[in-house]
């Protein structure tokens, strides 16, 4: 177990190092427009090691997210640049421990659409900025998660805080971490919930 946490530290310390301060030849060639997008897509792909008990109740989770999402500019302020999002969650994937279940491990799956978000974004550097965000999701599993009495459809919502680094005039790379929270908001006979921590990368294009 720790190793992973050591596997996943160390990636993360490289990929901060390389996304904010890239090679000096880079730097040199390159030269990018600094105006701030007018709209973008990025789709990203995230894992969780492990669950949390913040706001949720499940505990011994993995999990795995995709998402893929479109992005307009509606605010400029000073240097930073407020975007409106909409996305699609085509795969989200647990494997927990089932509390109704003397904590068996099981697997849920799930897809849903995420109707809302926002996020900020700031320059750095000429190559790198970073982005602060939150979103909102519809989320239906394929079975009664993530117990019996539980339901199908579940509500979700994320914050995150991503390092981004400009490839091309169209083209960038992030890096960030995502705290995730799903549950079936009161609606179910039972609402246990479940947070995640996931580390994701993602690739924009406008």
């Amino acid at each position: 177990m720790y190793s992973n946490y050591l596997r996943t530290l160390s990636l993360s310390s490289f990929l901060f190092v390389a996304l904010l301060y890239p090679p000096f030849k880079v730097q040199a060639q390159e030269t990018f427009n600094h105006e701030p997008k007018r709209s973008f897509f990025t789709y990203s792909a995230g894992y969780s090691p492990h669950s949390i008990r913040l706001l949720g109740k499940t505990r011994k989770s993995k999990t795995f997210i995709s998402k893929l999402s479109y992005s307009k500019l509606i605010k400029e302020k000073e240097d930073a640049s407020i975007y409106f999002t909409v996305g699609l969650v085509p795969f989200l994937h647990y494997d927990y421990s089932k509390r109704d279940n003397l904590d068996k491990p099981d697997i849920a799956k799930g897809f849903g659409i995420s109707p809302w978000g926002f996020d900020l974004i700031k320059p750095i550097n000429r190559l790198a900025s970073y982005k602060l965000g939150t979103s909102g999701s519809i989320i239906y599993m394929n079975k009664f998660f993530p117990t019996d009495k539980s339901r199908r459809l579940n509500f979700a919502f994320d914050i995150s805080a991503v390092i981004q680094r400009q490839l091309s005039s169209r083209l960038s790379f992030s890096f960030g971490y995502k705290f995730h929270h799903i549950s079936n908001a009161q609606t179910g006979k039972q609402n246990p919930g479940l947070d995640s921590n996931f580390i994701f990368i993602s690739i924009h294009s406008n």
